[in-house]
């Protein structure tokens, strides 16, 4: 008997009217669960949206070394634009669901402690409990040597969290 469905809701699709009704079918229906995966660092967000659109890989299941390292140089202006649209689109999810049960979890969460986050999920939906996996791994760079200018970057994320705290 399956007991809970899921399906992957971007921030994007509020836009595109093919999902839009979709996405407001399921706000409508205050028994729908609502989990909200988000990443608690935007510059790690930003940096991976970036390379995976400039690579044109999204997700891999192996770990794969590229020969050599590409080195990456982002806009700190699109960055910033990012942060802006970043904090409307957290703000207009959480009020689209407002009548959900709402559920957040952070990704660095699911990277540090898989299985104990994956629990709370399984908790807040109501359904046994089963030992999950993914075969999914970590792409790019933790540390960040492959972005030229991350210093810059840094400092425009820094500014952008004093100016709203």
């Amino acid at each position: 008997m399956i007991k809970a469905v899921g399906l992957k809701v971007f921030y994007s699709y509020l836009d595109k009217p093919e999902y839009r009704s979709a996405v407001f079918e399921i706000a409508k229906d205050p028994a729908i669960k609502v989990i909200h995966l988000n990443r608690r660092n935007a510059l790690d967000e930003f940096i991976s949206l970036q390379k995976a659109t400039l690579s044109g890989t999204w997700s891999q299941t192996r770990k794969t070394q590229p020969a050599t390292q590409q080195q990456y140089t982002l806009d700190p202006a699109d960055f910033l634009h990012f942060l802006k649209l970043r904090t409307f689109l957290k703000r207009r999810t959480r009020y689209i669901f407002q009548d959900q049960d709402f559920h957040e979890i952070s990704y660095e969460d699911l990277l540090t402690d898989r299985e104990k986050t994956l629990l709370e999920v399984q908790r807040f939906l109501g359904v046994k409990p089963k030992k999950l996996f993914s075969l999914l791994v970590r792409q790019g760079d933790p540390s960040h040597t492959d972005i030229t200018n991350y210093e810059v970057l840094r400092e425009v994320y820094d500014d952008f969290l004093k100016a709203n705290e």
